[in-house]
């Protein structure tokens, strides 16, 4: 009967998995209708991919195949189904016009070295973005036979995180120089509370201490490192 019980909770944690999954629909003429990050809610219009095929040519939103699988196995501590901070689509006002903004990661539709952070904001006018971080990695010595390391070459290791306003501790070094940055005895930046008005983002790297927060202010973006 524990074999039994076990099998079926196995069955519904793969079909959650399964219904979580996001979702690229396409529409008759094989153009994607709307990208769904399913477990977050977050969807993608048509307006919005339109905008980026026009915009960004080559690039293209990241799907859940441009991860490792190991991520989406719901028996991991640290995977998708498990972990809020996993998302590549997320949707608020992030410039605070009243209009819903769209945060997306990116990566090369030919060149799939190629990565991207980019804000899509609606404007009166339709739509615009902002490239908060793009990088492209050298091609692999040997693509058949990569090294364990080079995994975050062939796949993509960002995830973004949607953070709520408020009072947030942050390391301000904008506009400072070397110097001018408060230490404590240690020697690391002291962080100040800032007050942040408008919902600001996360972007971190999967297995790594690296993460920045990404917050807009005054008519432009800020970016903060935050680490985990």
């Amino acid at each position: 009967m524990r074999r039994i019980a076990w099998l079926a909770g196995m069955l519904l944690i793969a079909r959650a998995c399964i219904a979580d999954t996001p979702v690229l629909e396409p529409k008759e003429d094989g153009a994607p209708t709307k990208l769904a990050n399913a477990a977050r809610g977050t969807v993608l219009p048509v307006a919005v991919l339109r905008y980026l095929k026009q915009a960004l040519p080559e690039y293209r939103p990241v799907t859940p195949s441009d991860y490792d699988p190991s991520w989406f196995n719901p028996l991991r501590k640290y995977s998708a189904p498990r972990m809020s901070i996993f998302n590549w689509v997320l949707r608020a006002d992030f410039d605070g016009n009243g209009d819903v903004d769209y945060a997306l990661l990116l990566r090369g539709g030919e060149d799939e070295d190629l990565k991207a952070f980019v804000v899509v904001r609606a404007t009166e006018n339709g739509w615009t973005h902002d490239i908060l971080d793009a990088y492209r990695w050298p091609p692999l010595p040997d693509p058949d036979k990569p090294a364990p390391g080079d995994i975050y070459q062939r796949n993509v290791s960002q995830v973004i995180r949607l953070v709520s306003p408020g009072l947030h501790s942050l390391v301000l070094t904008e506009g400072l120089s070397p110097d001018a940055i408060p230490l404590d005895r240690y020697g690391e930046p002291i962080p100040t509370r800032k007050a942040l008005l408008l919902p600001s983002i996360v972007c971190s790297a999967l297995e790594s201490c690296s993460a920045d927060q990404y917050y807009w202010e005054k008519g432009k973006w800020h970016q903060v490192y935050v680490g985990m």
